[in-house]
């Protein structure tokens, strides 16, 4: 079984490295012509395509996740269903760059997810702040101080997102593989706390 599993792992390893030698290298006809292989309009419409079905994706689970706390109230926690409507809002904004062909520093795709990622985080921390001056330790001391801490993650994304959509191919994959990763341990927490429900 460990064998299996590392085996597993390896291929993943190597397939992440293909893909990244890949992205970082020109495409052979890049190389020869020094023009891209697809044509500047082919590749918007296919962005926009892609980024329309993207933002299909995304609403049908964010309806899957309401109508099922519509069935059985308490089912999906607050904070699963925010973080949904959140990537929401940051795939209707790529849609909408994509849509306007939008690719340098003041309307990039990752200017525009930042810029949707700060807002959430502004308003989750509104929020909280407005209910605790209502009633007061209506949001605990521990999720106002994640919420805080979420905000001020979202305006370092941003600063960053002002340098990466000029960057190079590689480290756009890098920093993409980086948010991965923090999705992907996020995904693991709620998993956890899922389970434990259960």
């Amino acid at each position: 079984m460990r064998y299996r599993r590392r085996l597993f792992l390896v291929a993943v390893l190597a397939a992440c490295g293909w893909f990244t030698a890949q992205v970082a290298s020109p495409l052979p006809a890049q190389q020869k012509s020094g023009t891209p292989a697809a044509s500047k309009d082919q590749n918007g419409t296919l962005n926009v395509r892609y980024a329309n079905a993207y933002l299909k994706l995304v609403e049908a689970e964010l309806r899957k996740l309401q109508d099922t706390n519509r069935k059985l109230p308490g089912t999906i926690r607050p904070s699963v269903i925010e973080a949904m409507e959140a990537a929401v809002g940051e795939a209707r904004d790529r849609l909408n760059a994509a849509q306007k062909q939008q690719s340098d520093m003041e309307g990039g795709l990752y200017l525009l997810a930042a810029q949707s990622e700060l807002k959430a985080a502004q308003e989750s921390l509104g929020k909280a702040e407005a209910a605790n001056r209502e009633v007061p330790d209506t949001v605990g001391r521990f999720e106002v101080a994640r919420l805080q801490a979420a905000l001020e993650l979202a305006q370092v994304k941003l600063e960053k997102a002002r340098i990466l959509d000029a960057d190079s191919p590689l480290a756009q994959v890098q920093w993409e593989i980086e948010q991965l990763r923090e999705q992907v341990q996020d995904l693991r927490l709620i998993v956890a706390l899922l389970r434990d429900r259960n």
